[in-house]
Formats: structure tokens, sequence, C-alpha cells
């Protein structure tokens, strides 16, 4: 019964949308739902039950649903229902492989035409992580530097590509510890090796620094899985 409350209560948070655009908002609202993990990983998501929280239509809520599942936040059971993609270690490493490889084509892409106000964007970024004992991690801060980076290539399919890759991995970030001090200094250090390399418009160094910073977690997850 909890459980069945606490869905009812998210999918009325889902129900406040503008019915004009029907498919699209229900769609961003589970996928928030999904990526903040309060629909969690193998919850069960019944179209019918959806449809008539949201007062509309099956075919607004399939719509979402069909999209969701071609992205991977979702599987199809029997009986046309759906449930919450599961999260592992092996999917983990297989998602940071990827984006290690998008990010690094990335990065060397932004160095060809790195502006000093993209420059001075990824600077806050790096001034907002403090090492302080008992600071708080600057998680937001942390993703905006790659999101910057990525977005500053100028290539809209690999940013469309990135945008949903990265959001994807996001999922996981519970499964591996990242919040230890010496993770935080890694982290830090390379974002700044990173921007250092764009900022002298140093390509293949940029892309180098950024696949193997960001193969650095998948290394995590199969560290994680092995022990």
């Amino acid at each position: 019964m909890a459980d069945e409350a606490h869905q009812s209560d998210v999918l009325g948070r889902v129900a406040a949308i503008d019915r004009s655009t029907l498919a699209e908002e229900i769609y961003r609202r589970l996928r928030r739902a999904v990526l903040s993990g309060d629909l969690a990983a193998g919850e069960r998501i019944q179209p019918d039950r959806l449809a008539g929280v949201i007062g509309v239509s099956r075919t607004p809520v399939r719509e979402a649903l069909q999209r969701l599942l071609a992205e991977g936040y979702l599987e199809q059971e029997a009986r046309h229902a759906f449930r919450v993609a599961p999260v592992d270690y092996q999917s983990g490493r297989e998602l940071f492989a990827i984006r290690a490889t998008l990010e690094g084509l990335a990065a060397r892409e932004a160095a060809q035409h790195f502006t000093e106000e993209t420059a001075q964007a990824l600077q806050r970024t790096i001034d907002a992580i403090d090492l302080s004992p008992g600071a708080e991690w600057p998680e937001r801060a942390v993703g905006d530097f790659h999101r910057i980076v990525y977005r500053a290539s100028g290539n809209r399919h690999l940013i469309n590509l990135l945008d949903r890759v990265f959001d994807q991995t996001l999922r996981y970030r519970f499964l591996t510890r990242s919040d230890t001090p010496q993770r935080q200094r890694e982290t830090l250090d390379d974002h700044v090796a990173i921007l250092q390399a764009l900022r002298e418009g140093r390509g293949a160094d940029a892309e180098q620094l950024m696949r193997s910073h960001v193969m650095v977690l998948s290394r995590r997850f199969e560290e994680a899985d092995n022990s």
C-alpha cells in the first residue's frame, strides 16, 4: 500500500501538465521521475492507471512510454505494462564507456572554436568545488562542466547523443562512491587540466584527458562489481 501511495503521488505530479503537448510533457515528467529515483528501478507502470490519474486518453500516455522504452529507461512486460529498467554494474560500465568516447570527441571539437565565454563558464564550475573537510560536493556544477564542454562542440548530432547518454548515466551515480577526498581531488585536477587544454586549443590532448576522466567512472563500476 505504501508503494502504491508513493507512486500515486509521483504520478499525480506528472498529471499537472499542459494539455496542448500531452505526450511530450508526460514523457518529460516520467523521465525526470526515473532519473531522480522517484520511480525506482523495477517499479511497474500501468498505462491505464497513469492515463486515469492524469485524466487523458491512453494514446499520449502510450506515446510517452514507448519513447522512454526506446531510450532504455523502461522495459516492456506482458499485457502492455512497463517496468523501470534495472540499474546494474554491467550497464553502468557500458554507458560510461560510450560516454567517454563521445565526450572525448566533443572535447576535441570544442577546442577548435573555444571562446573566452565558454572558458569562464567552465571556470565557474571549477570554482564551485570546495575540497575543505565537510564541504558539500557540488554535483550539479561537476555535471555542468561536462555539459558545457560537449555543447561547446557545436556538433548538434553529438550534443543530442550526449544529452541522452549523459542523463542515463545519472541513474548510476549511487552505485559507486565519488565523494571520497581522493576522488574529489582527482575530479578537480582533471577538470583543471581539460580546461587548460581547451584554452590552448590542444584538441587531441583535450580528447584524451576527457576520455580518461570519464573512463575512470567505468572502471569504478568494474571494481565495485568485483568487490
